[in-house]
């Protein structure tokens, strides 16, 4: 299976860089860490994604299926599937919504089966547990605002030779209510 990226989410659009200053303790006047708390930011979102085991905003990604005897299994949380091609050795094939289903929400089934001689399906979709961030949980925003925090006041300890782990209990707690468990 391959995929790809089409449209990534809006991940500065869950904090604002003054929400991120007031947590680090960061005068609003002071400019110059401005794109290392952005590139925090960024990394804290993917690691929230990586513990929730699903996108936070919506993204649209494209994956090519190169066994469609397997099952196809697309991200939690599918908004919709925009498309969904078959490719033979001669042709590709765009399959009307009636030729295929979405069930339990993300697995692709071919009703018929997929066409014949059907070597890869593709399937491009879109994905994201909230619409949009203010729709977003805020013991989630108090979860990246502790990790960028963290991360901000221990930009420094590898340098010195020691290495900070952030705290699991309580922080990583913020995220269980949403963590969907395979």
């Amino acid at each position: 299976m391959r995929q790809t990226l089409i449209t990534p989410q809006d991940a500065a659009s869950l904090l604002t860089l003054a929400q991120i200053k007031r947590q680090c303790r960061i005068d609003d006047d002071l400019t110059e860490d401005d794109a290392l708390l952005q590139l925090y930011l960024c990394a804290a979102v993917e690691a929230c994604q990586h513990e929730l085991g699903r996108p936070i905003l919506p993204q649209v990604w494209e994956r090519t299926f190169e066994d469609p005897a397997l099952r196809l299994v697309l991200h939690y949380d599918v908004l919709g599937v925009e498309r969904v091609t078959a490719i033979t050795r001669t042709a590709e094939i765009d399959l009307p919504p009636e030729d295929w289903l979405l069930r339990r929400g993300n697995q692709l089934i071919g009703c018929q089966g997929w066409p014949h001689g059907t070597l890869d399906v593709v399937v491009k979709y879109r994905c994201g547990s909230w619409p949009d961030a203010a729709s977003v949980p805020d013991q989630i925003k108090s979860w990246l605002l502790l990790r960028i925090a963290t991360a901000y006041a221990n930009r420094e300890a590898l340098a010195e030779g020691k290495l900070v782990e952030l705290p699991r209990d309580f922080v990583a707690g913020l995220l269980d209510p949403w963590r969907v468990y395979r």
